[in-house]
């Protein structure tokens, strides 16, 4: 693809990429851990530290290589906005400034304007699911992501943040003593990361995060498996190779 729709698209790849990014560094700020109980046949058990995954983590701990392009993403046309000659490229930089001051309710209103006038563009959706899950709108969040599968290039890298929406839904469920729907929405989850993983293989952010999910629903064997698999088709010394072996350790299986 060449000329003016082209780099149009390129830019918009790379918005999306950028935002991903973004997204990722305010997430590890909220990193936490979380306990779980492991059997111990020496003390009859011990409470242990668990590194689990940032609390919200749409894409990954970091973002991912770019995945194979399956479809173009219609390239934005039309923006409704206050200002005529405001591009696109302005309105999402001017959303993200509203978001990063504080102005929510402001940002959703700019960006619902051009999602109303660019009703596939897919980077729209993404700011837009990012400020429901800051809203704890996990319902609307999921809406958007679908859109985004739907119209993104990078479908696979779209999946895996649906499933990271699901996650954090179901921890806030958790959190609330409603047990039964958090464990509906972390199977949610893991079908999205299994999506990723049937189109790509080993893919290991997705392998990390099944290990996670697998761990909160004491789902222990499963959990192993994935966690190992994180190690496998991961660089030896990379940050997300060594929270695995670390949750190998608390597991006694490292």
């Amino acid at each position: 693809m060449s000329g003016e729709p082209g780099k149009k698209l390129r830019r918009s790849r790379g918005r999306l990429i950028v935002c991903v990014a973004l997204l990722s560094l305010v997430c590890q700020a909220c990193t936490r851990r979380t306990e779980i109980q492991l059997s111990s046949a020496g003390d009859g058990g011990e409470t242990e530290k668990f590194m689990h995954r940032p609390e919200f983590n749409p894409i990954t701990p970091s973002p991912p290589p770019a995945l194979p392009a399956q479809e173009e993403q219609t390239t934005p046309v039309a923006v409704r906005s206050e200002a005529p000659s405001e591009s696109v490229d302005e309105i999402i930089r001017r959303a993200q400034s509203l978001v990063g001051g504080g102005r929510e309710e402001e940002a959703l209103r700019i960006l619902g304007n051009l999602i109303e006038g660019n009703p596939k563009y897919a980077e729209a959706y993404m700011e837009r699911a990012t400020v429901y899950v800051r809203q704890k709108q996990y319902s609307r969040a999921v809406d958007d992501y679908q859109k985004i599968i739907a119209y993104s290039r990078d479908k696979q890298e779209a999946r895996y943040g649906l499933g990271g929406v699901y996650e954090k839904w179901a921890e806030e469920l958790s959190s609330r003593g409603q047990r039964a729907e958090a464990s509906k929405k972390f199977r949610d989850a893991i079908a999205e990361y299994k999506e990723v993983l049937w189109r790509r293989p080993g893919y290991p952010f997705a392998c990390y995060s099944l290990g996670c999910v697998y761990s909160r629903l004491g789902q222990r064997e499963d959990a192993i498996f994935y966690f190992k698999k994180t190690v496998e088709n991961s660089q030896s010394d990379s940050a997300l190779t060594r929270k695995a072996r670390y949750n190998l350790r608390l597991m006694g299986d490292y």
